[in-house]
Formats: C-alpha cells, sequence, structure tokens
C-alpha cells in the first residue's frame, strides 16, 4: 500500500504530552545563550516560547506543512548571517539548524506513528553513496584533530543533507512535489520582485551602493563607465532552476493558453531578476542548462551522439586551461581580473592540500594558507590568508575527501542523474515528463554552476538536490509506460 494511503494511527494522550514536553525541553537547551536576535529586539522568554510552540505544531502537523516551513526558511535564509543566532559549541547556529532539527523531530513522530515508509528505490543507494561523502569527511577531520570549531562549524552544513528524508516525507506522490514546486516558485517569485522593485528604486534615485546583511548582497557594478546596482536577494542562486522549469513546461505541449501566459509572465520575472544579478556565473549557467534542456528533449537514440560532442567540447577547453594555467602563478596572477585571480589562488592550494591527502582527503575542518586577494575591488593587494574552503564545489570534494570521496560523490550525483533520466523517458504524461526534465536540467545547470560556485556547500543546496531525488523518487512509481526502461516493480 502507498505511503499516503496508508491508516492513521492515534496516539494516546500521555505520549503528545510528553513528547511536547521532550521538545520544549530540546528547544530551551540547545537555545540557551549567548543569544542574540539581530535586529529584532525580543525577550528571550518570548522567543523560546514561540519557538516552543511553532516547534511543536510543526512537529505534530501534516508533513506538508513541515516541509513548506522547512523550504521557505532555506530559501529565504542568508548563507552566513541570520536575524536568529545562537552560540553553541565554538560555533554560531541559524535558524536553518533549529528548523532542521525540527524537522528531523518530526519524521521521528511519523515513523512512530507509521505514516512514514519507503518503497524500494534507486534513488536512495544514489543518495546513501553522496551522503557518505561526509561521513568520510568528517572521520577524516577527526583523525587529523582539526580545530574543533572549524570541524563543527563545516559539519553543521553536512547536516543538511537530512533535508532528503524531511522532503520524503513532505511529498509522498506526485501531486505533493507539484505542490512543492509551485511553493517554492512563489517564494523565489516574491524574493525576484522584491529584488527588481529595489533595483527600480536604486535606478531611478541614483541611491546606488554596496550592503550584505540578512536580505542578500546588494554591491554597486561599473559597467561601461555606468553605475549599476547589482541585486542578489536570498535565494537568488534558485531563480536560474526555477527559470529552466519554466521554459521546460512552456515546450510541453498539454497547455492551455491561459496557463501559457501566466509561465511565460513568470519566466520573465525570473529573467530580468538574474539579469540585474550582474553575476557572469548565473548567466553561463542559465546558457548552458537551455543547452542540455534541448539536448534532454531529443529522442534517446540521440543524445549519446550529442553528449559526445559536448563532451569532447569539455575536454578541448580543459586542455586549454591546463595550458595556460602555468602561467598563472603570482605575479602573472595580475594578468587577471579580480574575483578570477581569488579562484585560481584557492584553486593551486587545494590541489596542493589533495596532494598531501591524496586518497581520503584531509578531513572536514581542513584549510590551507596562499597569497590571497584582499581589499577593495579598485584598491587590491595580497595577503597570506586561511581557507577552509573554495568556490569549486567539487574541489572542495576533492582536497577535503580525497579520490575516494570524489569517486562517492560523483557515483551518487551522476547515478541519481542517469535515473532521473530513465524515470523521465518511461513517463506517458507529457506534461509531468517535462517537470521532471526540467528539475534534471535545473539539476544539470546547479552542478556546473557549483564548479564556481560552493551552492552545493551551503543548507539550500543540499534541499536542492534532495528536492530533485524526491521528484525522481516519486515519479519513478507513477503513471509509467508499458515499455519504460525502469526495473523496479510496484
Amino acid at each position: 500500500m502507498p505511503p499516503h494511503d496508508r491508516p492513521a494511527i492515534t496516539l494516546p494522550g500521555w505520549v503528545t504530552l510528553a513528547a511536547t514536553a521532550i521538545v520544549l525541553a530540546l528547544f530551551i537547551v540547545v537555545m540557551d545563550g549567548p543569544f542574540t536576535t539581530g535586529t529584532i529586539f525580543l525577550p528571550e522568554s518570548i522567543v523560546y516560547l514561540a519557538a516552543g510552540a511553532v516547534g511543536a505544531l510543526l512537529i505534530f502537523g501534516p508533513p506538508f506543512l513541515m516541509a513548506c516551513a522547512y523550504l521557505f526558511v532555506l530559501l529565504t535564509g542568508h548563507e552566513s548571517l541570520s536575524l536568529i543566532t545562537v552560540s553553541r559549541l565554538g560555533a554560531e547556529w541559524h535558524l536553518r539548524e533549529i528548523m532542521l532539527l525540527i524537522a528531523m523531530a518530526h519524521i521521528g513522530v511519523q515513523v512512530f506513528r507509521r505514516r512514514f515508509t519507503l518503497r524500494d528505490c534507486p534513488t536512495h543507494y544514489w543518495m546513501a553513496l553522496y551522503g557518505l561523502f561526509f561521513i568520510l569527511a568528517l572521520a577524516a577531520g577527526l583523525h587529523y584533530a582539526h580545530p574543533r570549531a572549524v570541524l563543527i562549524g563545516e559539519a553543521r552544513y553536512a547536516l543538511f543533507f537530512c533535508s532528503y528524508p524531511v522532503l520524503l516525507a513532505g511529498a509522498r506522490d506526485k501531486r505533493d512535489v507539484m505542490r512543492l514546486a509551485v511553493f517554492s516558485c512563489g517564494v523565489l517569485l516574491a524574493a525576484a520582485l522584491l529584488g527588481l522593485g529595489y533595483f527600480t528604486y536604486a535606478m531611478a534615485t541614483g541611491a546606488i551602493g554596496s550592503i550584505h546583511n540578512t536580505l542578500g548582497a546588494f554591491v554597486k557594478r561599473d559597467i561601461g563607465g555606468v553605475l549599476v546596482q547589482s541585486v542578489r536577494p536570498n535565494g537568488v542562486a534558485f531563480f536560474e532552476s526555477a527559470a529552466i522549469v519554466l521554459v521546460a513546461l512552456l515546450c510541453s505541449a498539454r497547455l492551455n493558453t491561459k496557463r501559457r501566459l501566466v509561465l511565460t509572465g513568470l519566466l520573465v520575472v525570473f529573467l530580468a531578476a538574474i539579469l540585474i544579478t550582474c553575476m557572469r556565473t548565473a548567466y553561463l549557467s542559465l546558457a548552458f542548462s537551455l543547452l542540455f534542456l534541448a539536448l534532454l528533449s531529443l529522442p534517446a537514440n540521440r543524445r549519446i551522439a550529442a553528449a559526445l560532442a559536448l563532451t569532447l567540447l569539455g575536454v578541448l577547453g580543459f586542455s586549454l586551461l591546463l595550458l595556460i594555467a602555468p602561467m598563472l602563478h603570482p605575479p602573472a596572477l595580475h594578468l587577471l581580473e579580480v574575483s578570477l585571480r581569488a579562484r585560481l589562488v584557492e584553486t593551486f592550494g587545494a590541489w596542493e592540500l589533495f596532494l598531501d591527502h591524496p586518497v581520503l582527503g584531509a578531513g572536514m575542518g581542513a584549510s590551507f594558507e596562499a597569497l590571497g586577494l584582499v581589499g577593495q575591488r579598485a584598491h587590491m593587494s595580497y595577503a597570506i590568508t586561511e581557507y577552509h574552503s573554495v568556490h569549486n564545489f567539487f574541489l572542495y570534494v576533492l582536497f577535503k575527501g580525497g579520490l575516494v570521496g570524489t569517486l562517492l560523490v560523483l557515483l551518487g550525483l551522476g547515478g541519481l542523474f542517469v535515473y532521473g533520466v530513465r524515470v523521465m523517458d518511461g513517463l506517458s504524461d507529457a506534461y509531468e515528463r517535462a517537470f521532471v526534465r526540467g528539475m534534471l536540467t535545473a539539476f544539470f545547470g546547479q552542478c556546473l554552476a557549483s564548479v564556481a560556485m560552493t551552492r552545493f556547500y551551503f543548507p539550500m543546496g543540499h534541499a536542492f538536490i534532495a528536492f530533485v531525488a524526491v521528484t525522481v523518487y516519486v515519479f519513478s512509481f507513477t503513471d509509467r509506460a508499458p515499455d519504460a526502461p525502469i526495473d523496479d516493480k510496484d
């Protein structure tokens, strides 16, 4: 019987009361000072009571509500700043970590009530391989006895791999997946509209400036002698994903005129929001994703030839980079643009640390020193800087987990994608097939962007991978064509 068709089991009253008391006590322990609420002034007792009440509601509430609340916090939260923070164990804990704690308690309740069951699916095994990397990196970090505060600060991001069971519980069928996608799109749309509104205001009034706060990053850019306000609100990393899924849906023939107009309007908003970010990585990720979407839209027998051609171009480009790389050590770095210089400095340092620990990596908490770039963009200087991470996620995996960890990540993410393509080909409904195609293309685009940015390193990156995996899992059991190349039995 499918998980969503299982009968509910009513808990005795004393069990519910006891569990609620435990949750409230856990919140008090976790949130025990030093405690700050950013720019919001509230007595701690009120925060404790409010957090306990909301936490109990989410823990014992419906799974879909829990999944929505979880995604909302991650989509609207900043990577490193938060309105509410708790300092414990030598690290600063944010609202997202508290929400993860609530979500895992919710999973425990669902398991206890026998409402959380899983069907056998290759998706679980691919995600398990990916998750093993974080266990390996943590074990290596403990083995090398890296500073505890750094180790904990880095390991807390890896905890968000647990987004997978959270979203599995919240999306039990294809209708739930679609609803979660619409909800996420709505949150991103609000962020995009607010960003466009601020951009319009800044350009109209001339109040162009640079500020980095809990709402995002807002930086002035000089483009051809004209000052432009760059707007990067929280959630900006997934504007491209939303745009790609919308393009995929618009390519579906099963759309009436009204829905096509709505999706086109949404697409225009997201494209405009991407444009004002002034991020080259976002532009390139979107362009290559559109190309890849066209590739996935081809018949299966033509994809191989097209994929081989693209792979050949990639190998040629990488070979060219290897030829010019030896020329780019300092002081030759001054020939490149500032951000490119910084990324190459990181690359050389991480590569040297990998060579010291090639098999299992240096582990979480590991760092290296390199001649980094400091100061304002107009006046850059060199100084010895300590690096705990790099902008290239896959390079991060390489020097933290070595060859073994890199193999686990490539097998996990690659296997998930390949199986997702098989699931997509097995769907008979054109609209659902277009949705899954869009999700897989967005996944490819985020993997590509992660070569230059640490999107998968942060919590929302884990949640995005989990969302793709849950989509593949759910659609692998629904509306399968008779000749679909999937071996799983219902």
